[in-house]
């Protein structure tokens, strides 16, 4: 196991929104980072800079996914498969099912943006609006308000999906299933 998780701990991705305002890295801990191009303030408004925050992580999400199978695959041969087997255990359509419904949303520390994480991950983004017209936010406030709010929303995702597989075992555990 130690030559796969050190070829994990080496994934690091880098996605760009298609009009390149937007780069989102991520890390091999999953942590994702924001940064803006030298324009991105000037030619967004608030809801088409969200959706190019939106399209970078969730790009950077898909290629952390298709570097991790690939690792996978060179270590044992076959690629890893992300979906739900015809014939697993009730246990785990019921795990598979209900983190299908998960959904969180969180908000940056001082409010400009809300991150919603859901559908299995995926990322979506909203940004107040006027907040990209406010004089008093600078590129750099706003990246750090989004990383902030990403970074949250994650973390509560990541905890209710815990939370969801350890009472979905329960529940089956105690039910002698």
């Amino acid at each position: 196991m130690g030559a796969l998780a050190d070829s994990v701990r080496r994934i690091n991705i880098t996605a760009t929104s298609p009009d390149g305002s937007v780069t989102a890295r991520m890390t091999a801990d999953r942590t994702i980072d924001i940064a803006f191009g030298a324009e991105a303030l000037r030619r967004h408004t608030d809801a088409s800079l969200a959706k190019a925050a939106e399209e970078a992580v969730n790009g950077g999400l898909r290629g952390f996914q298709k570097a991790l199978s690939t690792v996978y695959e060179k270590r044992y041969g076959k690629a890893l498969d992300f979906e739900l087997p015809k014939n697993a255990p009730p246990a785990n359509r019921r795990i598979h099912e209900l983190s299908g419904e998960l959904s969180v949303a969180e908000t940056s520390p001082r409010g400009y943006v809300k991150v919603g994480v859901g559908q299995r991950g995926r990322v979506q983004v909203r940004i107040r609006p006027g907040t990209v017209d406010r004089l008093d936010v600078s590129a750099e406030q706003l990246q750090t308000e989004l990383n902030s709010a990403i970074a949250a929303a994650r973390a509560t995702y990541s905890r209710r999906a815990h939370e969801t597989v350890m009472a979905v075992k329960h529940e089956y555990k105690t039910k002698g299933r």
